[in-house]
Formats: structure tokens, C-alpha cells, sequence
């Protein structure tokens, strides 16, 4: 066979449309394709389990998976009633969950966790995304079920999530698309990832499918949407196909604008044989469509994988998809096809289901169905001759076909079978058994609806033959709801270990210092290289072997002298940690900043001014072999405004003076875009360059940010500067966390492309220790700005998108009059375990143990249990999600610097 790739769901909400379509396509159950002729191969399955839940499953598909590792596979699907249920391959309720709101997407499961045991992921029909352990108790402890966006009165979520590693680091993620316009993804223990949710400003109903489409080691997500988005919206009516990266920017060649909706859910399949990735969707059913709508929606659709079209798509079928493609050799001649049901819609196309070859031609189709065929096809074995026959319900009837089109055997249910069958051997006794469910639509006459598990009688595959016979078990193939087909050619998966490392900052002319801090966390030598690059281009660096559980500090000058740019990057053959501190006017001031491990096309910087006293610098490193074309703009208290665009020669650094674009403004947030990776900092000088302040930019604006240092006691003033990159206004929270207890801070909206300051002390003044979480409903980026002994030293950093379990801090000392603070933030519901350990020139030593109170902040200051020593560095390790800083002084506090810790 050859390989084919995943399937993928959609749909889109309009006011009444429920009800519409079902009076549609209901009433239309007449077919006009060619009905498959009767066969006597198989006998009708035997019923071996039934329940009746006296309310209705609609259009939900049933899930098979194994969901404690006993062997047996329980079978999940929501109802009309709220409910989620759990069965045993016998129809028993192991158990069921009421979530208060129509469940209408098939869950998703797997172990997230590793524990052996798989997790239950699903949305309901109020916009709430549900995370279950296997045992069906709610995953309160890792912040689920997740509220997503309204718009419009719509929040549903129809979609079905998927689950899986889109951003390389290892772990799973959870993507799910909603009516409320947005395409979700957090990871597991529930943390938004930073980028998303990404805003499509019309309603999404398609499912995603997670594949890694541009061959680059991480998957993608690709999932349809509809498209009558707001003024400025760059497409036109109709149906879209995205591809989004690990940060939600869409592939290029994305998205695919088709002249009606996209409901169907897509599948990856490699179809061409070619060794790369086709996603194939289908189109239509807007129950309005008229004019040439009316046949336009009957197409399903293939794109290769740099968006183009497959020669030979798009495929004119009988009817609308609002299901979605099932891959798998159904006529055992060793290619794949791909099956879809087709529905009419306001009186055009039929009920059936069609069969097409990979080249587009349709290979066979199937009609005099009842209608509607709404769900997905499942593929299997049902008659024990190892070739994957098609099961699907159409009206009030359930049906099974060889791949011939012979119907191999038919049921009456009496009700709707508008749902996505599952086959397999659910009981692990050997034989193959069919599940289905049935229901009404909403308000529709056929009341109730029922779970049917029935036993073919035929010997389910060998493990050999399994991928063959059983190729699209359940709706998006696997418990997983990946939807697609593997390769075997497929990339290796990226690990985002940090063995290099790029710092854009730094100087050794005028006075200034510029030092590079290496951390060794590991248990094993690391050899560590440094390249400095200056306006003159790259210039080799020492070579060193750090022993471990090692510091060591750099002197840029002693490498590149008298250089007013200077920028770095690490390499090593282990992972390490790097950050950069800089000091100037006899160490008068200072500012630090851990360096990134990653150059990328885009950054943001919320800090910036340039009123009277205040300079404003944004500091770019263009480590590529290549130059790149840089460009800026602002976004000010007066929105936003257009800057420089200039080509970075390779292997460079320059600097950009923010008063000669946007002078006099005293709130000034930055825009990095550029055509190769890049990386971005800033630095703001004041008081005649009294003092400093400086921090790496952010990669990606995120729904939710957490800081863990401040303070508004003491005369210590701390800010917060919130930065709205993108369309629309953002309407943002702010929560502190003080030595009192959590206390609500102000809400506030941020106009599309502006900047706000928050001032923290009008909240909460004289709090000597402070912590903040930040949420919003539209991506933005968060910094945090402190100031001291009137305004002798400044700080200021990043915020943390995703708090993490284990932090490094690179830099640190306590000798020399120089103060070094840890701050550690628990921005959880339950109260976390920390430990602390402090890498010195003598080896490892043990900090104090903490317990962190739910919401609460802790500041360790390091000379407690390590004075005296010149290079100290940090490990924080807890037992939840939680985020770390280092803050320094010296001088009598005549300068200060601060940093954001690394967590992997």
C-alpha cells in the first residue's frame, strides 16, 4: 500500500445554522448514486452490547483505546446530555462525566504523562476544553477544562483535539479549534504555548491533524477553517486550509482559500508516492450556498505539502463532505484510497460515499443511502479476507462495504447514525467488533440515542497485518487524533537541546565591560567555544572544557577589545547555560540577560522610551552565513508607527537608537521582523546614564506571563509594560502575588499595535516582595522594569510564558560587596516542593528546601548558604511548574541587573 497521511476535521457556525442544516439534509433522503450491489460474504455482526442513554449522540465519533494497559480497549463518546462516557467493549459504563454542556467532538487519549496510563482530552459545546485521567476525574490539577473565546455568541467546540509534540521539546501538546474563532494549543499540564491561540476571525469546525509537513523535525497543525473575517481580512468568502508552526504563523504556501467553506477534517497521507506529505480535506455544506456555490462545494481537495495542488485534485464528488477523509487500500491492489461521505445541501448533490484513487479519479461511488452521511468513514477487516472494508452509517441505517461497493451488510437502527463508527478488536479476544452510536439532532423528532458494540465473527489481523486490515480505525485514525499516515522517511524529531546559544548585547569600548557566563548543570565535561561578532564580522573566541556542575565567566575584552558592538554565541558539545552582563561608567550601572538558544525570524521588545533623559537601544545579532533584511516599528502610546529597514551583513551585530525614529515617546515597544533568524535585545539607559536596564526580547506574544521578581517597598518602584503586537485589542488581567497573599491587580484593554505601563504600586505599595501573572485574551508580550534607591540602579526582564519544573540561573556571585537573590514564583492552585542548588568553584552545594504556598512567591538570597564565593550559579528543581530569577547588586547597590532563569 502506499503510505497515505492524516485526516482532518472541519465545520463553521453561523446563527441558526444547526437547525438549518439538519432540516436540509434530513429532508433529503432520496440518493441518486449507483447503490452497491448485496453480497453474501459476511453475515450481519452479533449484538454484543447496548446502552441506551435516553438522550442523543450527535455527530460525536466513538474513540477506542486502551485507557488503563489491561489489554482490552474501553470506548469513549459525549452525548447531547453532557455527558462523556467510558464502556467497556460490552456497552457497560465504566464510567461517565457530566460536563454540563452538549459534547458534539470525539475525544482524544493518550499518556501524556508516561505513567502508563492515558489521559481523555474533549471539548464541549460552552467552549470548555476537558482534560480527564483515565479513571474520568477531571485533571483539576493541571488547570482543565480551559474556557475558550466567545465571539459572537459562539464558543462552541465542535472540533476534536489532537495531540501531540508541535514544538520539539519533547512533551506533548493539546490543539483544538473552536467557534469562538481561535485554534488553541496548550501543553499538557495546561500552559498556553506562546503564540497561541491563533486568531482566525471566523469560526473553526475542522479537527486537526499533526504531521510534520515542511520535513523540518517538528509537526505542524493543520486544520480548516471559514473565511468572512473582519475589514481587514487578507481573503476572500469561503473556506481556508492552514498549516501553523510551533509559534501559529502559517506555513508559507498557507493558507488555501477554497470558494466554500471547510468542514471537513484534512488527512496526511503521502499520496503520490513521491516521499513527502499530501493533506487532502474536503469542502462545502454553507447551508446558504447559491450560484456557483452550489457545485463548487462538491470537491475534495489535495495540496502537496508546499500548497500547491496535486495534479488531478480537486475530486468533484456527488455532494458536500462535512465528512472527513479515511486512507487505507480498500480494494487490495496495494495503493490507497481515500473515502468520504457526501451529503445534499439546500436541494444540491446526494447522499453516498465515494471511493477515489490517489490521482483524483473517483474509483467507485455508492448511493441509494438515506442520508445524511455526515460522519466518517471507518476502514477494517470485517470479513476476515485481510482487505479493509468501509463501515459508515447513513440515515437510520448502518452499513458495511467491501471495496468493491458491495454491501457486505446492513442494519436498520431506528434512529440517525450521523456519528464516525470504530472497528477493531475492542475485547482482545481475537474476533473484530464494530461500535456505533445514533441521535437526533437537536430539537430534531427521533429522541434518545444508543451505543452498539457488535462482534463480526471474523479473527481480527496479526500485529503484522494490523496497519493493512485496520488502516482508519475510528474518526482521525488513532486515539490520538493525528490523523496521519506515516512515511517511514519521515525526519528524525527535534530536540531543542541547548548546546548553542546567542547573545545580542555587549560592548568593551567606552568603558564598558562585557563578561559571558557558562553553566555546566550536567555530570559530565562540556567543551564550550565562543564567537564574538563585531561590526568587522565573526572573531574566534576561547575553547575551554568546563568541568561539571561548573560556572565560568568570559571577558569579552580580552578577545575583542575597544569594540562597540559585540555579540556572542556559545557552542558546546553538552547542554549549558549562557547568559551575558554588562557594566559601564566604573560599574556605576549594569544590565544582564540570559542569552536564547534560538535566532528566529520575529521578535518582540514591550520595554522602551525615549522621553527627556531616556535612551532607548534594540541591539540585533545576525548570526547566519548570509546577510538578512531587518526591519522595525513601534508600537508607542500613540499606536503604531513604522521604522527602519536595513540588511545586517553575516556574522554581525548593530545597533538601533530608538529617539531617531520615535523621539519623545515615553512608552515605546519594539518589532523585530526579519527575512533569516535573528536574534534581538534591548538596552534603556537614564539620568545621564545613571543607570541601565536591559533584557532579551520575546520570540512569541502569549495569552498568559508570569514574573517572578518586584517590589513597591523600600523606594523601589516596579512596571509593568504590556506590549499588543497584534489585531485586536487586547483585554488584559493582572494578578499580584504578595507576602499577604494573591491580590487582583487592574484590568485594562491594550489597542491593537500600542503598548500600556502598569505601575504596580497603585495596586499593591510597600510589598518588598512581589510576583505578578498576567492573562489575556489576545497574544501580547510582558516585561517587567524595577528601579531603586531613587532611580541609582534598574532592572528589568522578559516574563515566563510556560512556568517549568527545573530552572538554571548561569549567573551569580557573593564576594566582592556583589548581592545575588533568587526569586522563585508558584503560580499554581497547590502549594510546590523547590530545591535549590548552587554551583561554585568548589562543586555543588545544597540550598534551604522550600514548600511554596499555592500563589506565593519566595526569595532566597544566595550568601546564606554560600558567601564569599566569586562565581555561583543556580539550579531550581520543584515538584510543579513554577518560575525563577536571579537579581544582583553591587556597589552599595550602586548598580543592579536581573535575569529571567533557563528552564529546557
Amino acid at each position: 500500500m502506499r503510505p497515505i497521511r492524516s485526516t482532518y476535521r472541519k465545520a463553521r457556525a453561523r446563527t441558526g445554522f444547526m437547525a438549518a442544516l439538519c432540516i436540509v439534509v434530513i429532508a433529503q433522503l432520496g440518493g441518486t448514486l449507483y447503490p452497491g450491489a448485496p453480497s453474501a460474504r459476511a453475515d450481519a455482526p452479533v449484538l454484543q452490547g447496548i446502552y441506551d442513554a435516553v438522550s442523543s449522540f450527535y455527530q460525536t465519533g466513538i474513540t477506542a483505546s486502551d485507557l488503563d494497559g489491561d489489554g482490552r480497549e474501553e470506548l469513549l463518546v459525549g452525548n447531547q446530555n453532557g455527558c462523556l462516557y467510558c464502556f467497556t467493549p460490552e456497552a457497560r459504563v465504566v464510567w461517565m462525566y457530566g460536563t454540563g454542556s452538549p459534547i458534539q467532538g470525539s475525544p482524544a487519549c493518550y499518556d501524556v504523562d508516561g505513567d502508563g496510563k492515558q489521559e481523555v482530552w474533549v471539548g464541549d459545546m460552552d467552549g470548555r476544553m476537558w482534560g480527564f485521567d483515565s479513571s474520568g476525574k477531571p485533571l483539576v490539577k493541571w488547570g482543565w477544562p480551559k474556557q475558550t473565546y466567545t465571539m459572537g455568541g459562539l464558543s462552541g467546540i465542535h472540533s476534536s483535539p489532537a495531540v501531540g509534540d508541535i514544538n520539539g521539546d519533547g512533551a506533548v501538546e493539546i490543539v483544538v479549534g473552536t467557534w469562538g474563532q481561535r485554534v488553541y494549543a496548550w501543553t499538557y499540564d495546561g500552559q498556553a504555548l506562546p503564540g497561541w491561540p491563533f486568531n482566525n476571525e471566523d469560526t473553526v469546525w475542522s479537527s486537526p491533524a499533526l504531521a510534520d509537513i515542511d520535513w523540518d523535525g517538528v509537526k505542524e497543525v493543520v486544520i480548516g477553517a471559514d473565511s468572512t473575517g473582519g475589514p481587514n481580512w487578507p481573503y476572500p468568502p469561503g473556506g481556508l486550509l492552514y498549516v501553523l508552526e510551533e509559534d501559529a504563523s502559517v506555513l508559507p504556501g498557507f493558507p488555501r482559500v477554497t470558494p466554500e467553506v471547510t468542514w471537513s477534517s484534512p488527512a496526511v497521507v503521502d499520496i503520490d508516492a513521491d516521499g513527502r506529505y499530501e493533506i487532502i480535506v474536503g469542502t462545502g455544506h454553507y447551508y446558504t450556498a447559491i450560484g456557483n456555490l452550489t457545485t463548487e462545494s462538491h470537491r475534495v481537495y489535495a495540496y502537496n505539502h508546499d500548497g500547491s495542488p496535486v495534479p488531478g485534485w480537486p475530486a468533484a464528488v456527488a455532494g458536500s463532505t462535512f465528512s472527513s477523509p479515511s486512507l487505507g487500500d480498500v480494494d487490495g491492489d496495494g495503493t490507497g484510497e481515500i473515502v468520504v461521505g457526501t451529503i445534499p445541501v439546500n436541494g444540491y448533490g446526494a447522499d453516498g460515499i465515494t471511493v477515489l484513487e490517489p490521482d483524483g479519479n473517483v474509483a467507485r461511488q455508492i448511493g441509494g443511502l438515506g442520508g445524511p452521511t455526515m460522519g466518517s468513514a471507518a476502514l477494517g477487516d470485517v470479513t476476515g479476507d485481510g482487505v479493509a472494508d468501509i463501515i459508515a452509517g447513513s440515515g437510520q441505517r448502518f452499513y458495511a462495504w467491501d471495496g468493491s461497493g458491495n454491501q457486505l451488510w446492513m442494519m436498520e437502527m431506528g434512529n440517525f447514525v450521523v456519528s464516525s463508527p470504530a472497528v477493531g478488536d475492542f475485547d482482545g479476544d481475537g474476533s473484530i467488533e464494530v461500535a456505533v452510536v445514533t441521535g437526533d439532532a437537536p430539537g430534531g423528532s427521533f429522541p434518545g440515542g444508543k451505543l452498539y458494540v457488535y462482534d463480526c465473527g471474523r479473527p481480527a489481523p496479526a500485529a503484522g497485518a494490523a496497519g493493512h486490515a485496520l488502516p482508519w480505525r475510528m474518526f482521525r485514525r488513532a486515539p490520538h487524533h493525528r490523523a496521519t499516515v506515516l512515511t517511514g522517511g519521515e525526519p528524525n524529531p527535534v530536540r531543542r537541546y541547548a548546546k548553542r546559544w546567542y547573545m545580542a548585547e555587549g560592548s568593551t569600548a567606552g568603558g564598558m565591560e562585557t563578561w559571558i557566563l557558562v553553566q555546566n548543570p550536567g555530570d559530565r565535561p562540556a567543551k564550550v567555544s565562543l564567537t564574538y561578532m563585531t561590526g568587522a564580522g565573526c572573531v574566534a573566541g576561547p575553547e575551554v572544557t568546563l568541568p561539571p556542575r561548573s560556572r565560568r565567566s568570559f571577558n569579552a575584552a580580552e578577545t575583542v577589545p575597544d569594540q562597540w558592538e559585540v555579540a556572542t554565541r556559545v557552542a558546546s558539545d553538552r547542554q549549558v547555560v549562557a547568559e551575558r552582563a554588562v557594566y559601564g561608567n566604573s560599574r556605576t550601572w549594569a544590565h544582564a540577560s540570559v542569552g536564547t538558544t534560538s535566532a528566529r525570524k520575529t521578535w518582540y521588545l514591550a520595554e522602551g522610551s525615549t522621553g527627556p533623559g531616556m535612551e532607548t537601544w534594540v541591539l540585533v545579532q545576525n548570526p547566519n552565513t548570509a546577510p538578512s533584511t531587518v526591519t522595525l516599528s513601534f508600537m508607542t502610546d500613540g499606536g503604531l508607527m513604522a521604522g527602519p529597514s536595513v540588511l545586517l551583513p553575516a556574522c554581525s551585530r548593530k545597533s538601533f537608537n530608538l529617539a531617531q525614529f520615535v523621539p519623545c515617546y515615553w512608552g515605546v515597544s519594539t518589532h523585530v521582523q526579519a527575512d533569516r533568524p535573528v536574534v534581538a535585545e534591548r538596552a534603556v539607559y537614564g539620568n545621564g546614564r545613571t543607570w541601565a536596564t536591559g533584557s532579551g526580547g520575546a520570540g512569541l506574544p502569549a495569552t498568559t506571563w508570569h514574573l517572578a521578581e518586584g517590589s513597591t517597598a523600600n523606594g523601589i518602584e516596579t512596571y509593568l509594560l504590556v506590549q499588543n503586537p497584534k489585531h485586536p485589542d487586547a483585554h488584559v488581567q493582572v494578578d499580584y502575588l504578595t507576602p499577604d497573599g494573591p491580590v487582583a491587580g487592574p484590568g485594562f484593554t491594550v489597542k491593537a499595535g500600542a503598548r500600556r505601563t502598569i505601575y504596580a504600586a497603585d495596586t499593591v505599595n510597600g510589598a518588598p516582595g512581589l510576583a505578578a501573572s498576567v492573562t489575556s485574551d489576545t497574544p501580547v508580550v510582558l516585561e517587567r522594569a524595577m528601579y531603586g534607591n531613587g532611580r541609582a540602579w534598574g532592572t528589568a526582564s522578559v516574563a515566563m510564558a510556560v512556568p517549568k519544573k527545573t530552572w538554571y540561573l548561569a549567573e551569580g556571585s557573593t564576594a566582592g560587596g556583589m548581592e545575588t537573590w533568587i526569586t522563585v514564583q508558584n503560580p499554581n492552585d497547590r502549594k510546590v516542593k523547590v530545591t535549590v542548588s548552587y554551583l561554585t568553584a568548589n562543586g555543588a552545594v545544597a540550598g534551604p528546601p522550600l514548600t511554596l504556598a499555592a500563589r506565593s512567591r519566595a526569595t532566597l538570597f544566595v550568601a546564606d548558604t554560600v558567601p564569599n564565593e566569586w562565581e555561583v550559579s543556580t539550579v531550581v528543581a520543584a515538584s510543579g511548574p513554577v518560575v525563577a530569577e536571579r537579581a544582583m547588586y553591587g556597589n552599595g547597590r550602586a548598580w543592579g541587573h536581573e535575569s529571567l532563569g533557563f528552564a529546557p
